[in-house]
């Protein structure tokens, strides 16, 4: 089922990057409500399913996009976001460092 689920995500991705706001939303909703979320390509340890590689596309067609980006504000809750994922990224690492070397 890993093809079925990569092909349905590579689709789908394609026709968001072609389409509109809404209308990529649509097919992004349609993935999600449609396809079964527990069939998932496994990379090592790690399962993606479809709808995580629609949203990463998402994501890169619109930080790729100039006009929107400079609509965007830096705001406080920003900032803790940003911290928030640099100490999830931080501290396993730390640990596997540690538990290696220590």
């Amino acid at each position: 089922m890993t093809n079925v689920t990569l092909t349905i995500a590579i689709a789908a991705s394609m026709l968001i990057l072609y389409l509109r706001p809404v209308r990529a939303l649509a097919v992004y909703l349609t993935v999600l409500m449609w396809y079964p979320v527990y069939l998932v390509i496994s990379v090592g340890t790690i399962d993606i399913s479809a709808g995580r590689i629609m949203v990463a596309v998402l994501l890169l067609k619109y930080l790729a996009d100039r006009n929107l980006m400079n609509r965007f504000k830096w705001c406080r809750l920003d900032t803790w976001v940003v911290c928030y994922i640099l100490v999830c990224v931080i501290i396993p690492f730390i640990s596997v460092v540690t538990r290696t070397f220590g």
